[in-house]
């Protein structure tokens, strides 16, 4: 009885419930008292005439009552009648196909991958349904999106057989990863909406890799748990059946990272790449050969002599952008996307899965690293403003490019530049920032920029102390107290390393440390940190002097970090900039270690939404994307949420917007300047999931014993129109809901007919 229902423990309830009016009855018989009296023995006698009577009809209405009671139950546990063929025919069925087509289903063994035999089976299954069992219907969901049926509940007469067939014959394998959780309560939810929802057959059909189950077997890589709605789909259904495609062998190569070293990829400066190969077999690999294409470029190749089983391997390739062109050329953003594809000398003996030997960079040139020099004691005069010979030892005039992109702006026209391209700020001994100014500083550099505050005659104490260091919780990491030093000029001291090995400053070090000896400080501010010093904050340099004050000091704030010099970078309090050596190495190293990283941006997965900041007063509101297979689709920025990969600058709150990425490769976004006529071209990188190359399999043991008792069968590869199950059934809800009703009727009109009569 309990297996013909969809709910027993509501039928279990109902049962017990319907104790209650018998419980009720007996209570009402325990309020009166009995009492003997002499002047009403002769009414006891005519009652015994009608005792019987009286019984009966209380009986009836106590069984009509738990009748009600036990048909309410009963109608909440769904119960099912099986339909036998015979006179009515054959039971007709709507056949669910779930189908894995994620990436590892294209794992090619002995030269045959697992969709291609689920294909077949498929075909095979809806050829014969059409000619035996015209009356059946099919869904036909793929776990690359679950939320969508390619077909649902498809009639197989006329030409419903044949649009089937024609639709899995072009079938193949997605680059969006599969989604077991969603696909099932898709069709949990498909069967509630469905008066037919119990006449499902249910076939999934995976390879059973454990990218697609938790290690033991019970939920999705995304952590949602997949085998609860798959007890639930089975107990509904006719039968569920999880097919086993999979082959035994884990043998697979891919590309796991291009790793460029610097910090962002360079017009005309040489840029290494570190490709990473990942051996994911159960083997040792031989004679691995990689290939690295910048756009037209023609391919670099280096091999791999040995990559050990689970292990990784890494091999360096140099490529420069702009080898040959013009400066003005170099001047222009590029978009030189890179592709690096792996190759094995064995073959599919050691890399049964292609479809992750190729890897993509969005590759994102530009003219250097885009530094911003606020300049607080500007002039006209030749070697008085305050960034005069900063500017030079960043970007020197010559035939080689420094790599460093330089704009100077005044403390004024600060207030009105966008800062979401930039990398490195040097505030050069500016007097005070206003509100907004600091506002959107802090969030530039909270998400990653580097800034350089070097201090000067012109810096306001208070303000400092009170808006920038704001008892270290703000960007300053010391606390300002007054001038230092000799202003005429007649005593001096130096700087003195005082952390080892810092990459900005390990080239002062040793045979070098001379280099900073030549430097003469005449004057520097006096600085204090804080009570209890940030783990983040360190005192990278000193005075050479009894105090040792500190002179150089780096502190992390977010994802940024803020370098502090207590003395300026112009002539007014130092001869530094007249010793170009440690000057322009100084201000080189610290540009590059600090600036803000950009070189990862544009890297997502397949089917990550792409996002990009639109300042409509630089750029034009209308955009194309260039897709991975050459099609290219307009769109047009709309308002949103300014937060996304560039966007540092809360004036751009434009966005640009678009989610057809289900293919890997790269999308272009091509955006048109207001007052210039070139294209600037936006590169996004697409690739596959990490885990699609991980091919080792799902311990099928340990998930039949988390399925004990569910009516999951499951079974290797096999003729799909040969799994039966239980028969075709029928819910009966609607018609025990018109005996309740009637029963509810009949017990409140025979209550009624009861109370008169005794009434009268």
């Amino acid at each position: 009885m309990l297996s013909n229902l969809v709910n027993p423990f509501l039928f279990g309830a109902g049962a017990l419930l319907v104790s209650v009016p018998i419980i009720i009855h007996l209570l009402n018989r325990r309020r009166f008292k009995t009492v003997h009296w002499a002047a009403m023995d002769f009414l006891i006698e005519a009652d015994k005439l009608n005792r019987r009577r009286v019984r009966l009809e209380e009986l009836l209405l106590l069984l009509l009552r738990c009748l009600a009671v036990f048909l309410i139950g009963l109608m909440l546990a769904r119960p099912f009648l099986a339909q036998v063929a015979g006179l009515f025919g054959a039971p007709s069925y709507d056949r669910v196909i779930i189908l894995d087509d994620s990436l590892s289903m294209d794992a090619r063994v002995d030269g045959v991958s697992p969709m291609e035999k689920a294909k077949r089976h498929i075909t095979e299954l809806v050829g014969q349904l059409a000619a035996e069992r015209t009356s059946d219907t099919v869904t036909l969901r793929l776990l690359s999106q679950p939320n969508k049926p390619l077909f649902n509940m498809q009639p197989l007469k006329g030409e419903g057989g044949s649009d089937i067939l024609e639709a899995i014959k072009s079938l193949s394998t997605s680059d969006l990863p599969g989604d077991f959780s969603t696909a099932l309560l898709e069709v949990e939810k498909s069967m509630a909406d469905s008066e037919s929802g119990l006449n499902r057959m249910i076939y999934l059909l995976t390879d059973q890799r454990k990218k697609d189950w938790m290690s033991d077997g019970l939920a999705t890589s995304s952590g949602q748990s997949t085998l609860e709605p798959l007890r639930r789909v089975a107990a509904q259904a006719a039968g569920c059946f999880l097919v086993d495609l999979g082959d035994e062998s884990v043998a697979n190569l891919s590309v796991a990272a291009i790793e460029p070293q610097d910090k962002t990829l360079i017009a005309g400066v040489p840029t290494r790449f570190d490709v990473t190969i990942r051996n994911h077999g159960e083997r040792e690999v031989n004679d691995v050969k990689v290939r690295f294409t910048a756009s037209a470029s023609l391919p670099l190749e280096e091999r791999i002599d040995s990559i050990e089983a689970g292990g990784t391997n890494s091999v360096p390739f140099t490529f420069v952008y702009g080898e040959g062109q013009t400066g003005a050329q170099r001047e222009l953003r590029a978009s030189v996307p890179i592709t690096v594809e792996v190759v094995a000398a064995d073959g599919e003996a050691v890399d049964v899965l292609a479809a992750d030997n190729v890897r993509y960079f969005p590759g994102r040139i530009t003219p250097g690293l885009r530094t911003l020099l606020v300049d607080g004691d500007p002039s006209t005069d030749y070697g008085r403003s305050e960034s005069f010979f900063l500017r030079r030892a960043l970007a020197p005039r010559g035939r080689l490019a420094s790599g460093v992109d330089v704009k100077v702006v005044d403390d004024t026209a600060f207030a009105s530049e966008p800062l979401e391209e930039i990398q490195q700020i040097y505030l050069c001994n500016v007097y005070r920032l206003s509100e907004d100014i600091l506002t959107r500083l802090e969030k530039w550099v909270g998400a990653g920029g580097g800034l350089v505050i070097a201090l000067g005659d012109q810096v306001d104490e208070e303000y400092y102390n009170r808006s920038l260091y704001r008892n270290g919780s703000g960007l300053l990491p010391v606390r300002l107290e007054g001038v230092m030093g000799d202003s005429k000029r007649d005593n001096w001291t130096h700087f003195r390393l005082n952390v080892a090995n810092h990459p900005a400053l390990n080239i002062f070090e040793g045979e070098n440390s001379s280099l900073l000896e030549g430097v003469k400080l005449f004057r520097w501010w006096n600085t204090s940190l804080p009570e209890e010093i940030p783990v983040s904050t360190r005192v990278l340099a000193t005075l050479a002097d009894q105090d040792g004050a500190p002179a150089i000091v780096e502190s992390r704030f977010g994802e940024g970090q803020v370098v502090v010099i207590t003395t300026p970078l112009d002539l007014d309090w130092s001869n530094w900039p007249q010793d170009p050596a440690s000057y322009l190495i100084f201000n080189q190293e610290l540009v590059r270690h600090y600036a803000r990283d950009k070189s990862g941006q544009g890297i997502m997965e397949v089917g990550s939404s792409i996002r990009w900041p639109v300042n409509l007063s630089r750029y034009k509101i209308d955009a194309e994307v260039m897709r991975p297979d050459g099609e290219v689709a307009g769109i047009q920025a709309k308002p949103g949420d300014s937060s996304g990969e560039t966007g540092d600058d809360p004036e751009v709150t434009w966005v640009l917007n678009y989610d057809e990425t289900g293919q890997r490769g790269i999308y272009e976004i091509a955006l048109t300047p207001n007052e210039e006529a070139h294209v600037e071209k936006i590169p996004f990188a697409a690739n596959i999931q990490a885990s699609e190359s991980i091919l080792q399999r799902a311990d099928n043991q340990v998930l039949e014993q988390a399925l004990d008792g569910a009516s999951v069968q499951l079974v290797r590869e096999t003729v799909l129109a040969g799994l039966e199950g239980g028969g075709s059934r029928s819910e009966i809800w609607k018609t025990i809901l018109f005996l309740l009703v009637v029963v509810l009727c009949a017990e409140q009109a025979f209550g009624w007919w009861l109370s008169k009569r005794r009434t009268v």
